[in-house]
């Protein structure tokens, strides 16, 4: 039979297991923010909160489908219907202001996950 000798501690693995450990962190908080609906969600109902309460609507999510579609006009379509799909943009295809305000609070997500 053998038996494990005994030693002081685990050597260069104890870096390498904290540096891993330290960069799956960083890679999960990337694709909660980044990947799910999560932050999106929260900050619009944190921005329409006020709007929502003077109406008396008790869902903070009312109306976030319909916002978080962006238009495809018919010449990127090349269809003669205008389709939605998932974005944050205007009607030009530029990002709006709420693009820019989510990318913000998804980089500080990271970054204080």
């Amino acid at each position: 039979t053998s038996t494990g000798l005994k030693c002081k501690d685990i050597g260069i693995w104890y870096s390498i297991l904290s540096a891993v450990g330290k960069i799956a962190i960083v890679c999960n908080a990337g694709i909660i923010a980044f990947s799910s609906d999560f932050l999106p969600m929260m900050l619009y109902a944190y921005e329409n909160a006020d709007e929502f309460r003077a109406r008396g609507l008790q869902e903070r999510l009312t109306g976030y489908v319909n916002f978080s579609l962006a238009y495809a006009s018919p010449q990127m379509t090349g269809l003669n219907i205008t389709c939605r799909y998932w974005a944050y943009r205007d009607k030009d295809g530029k990002h709006n202001f709420f693009f820019w305000k989510l990318f913000a609070v998804q980089l500080l997500f990271v970054i204080f996950f």
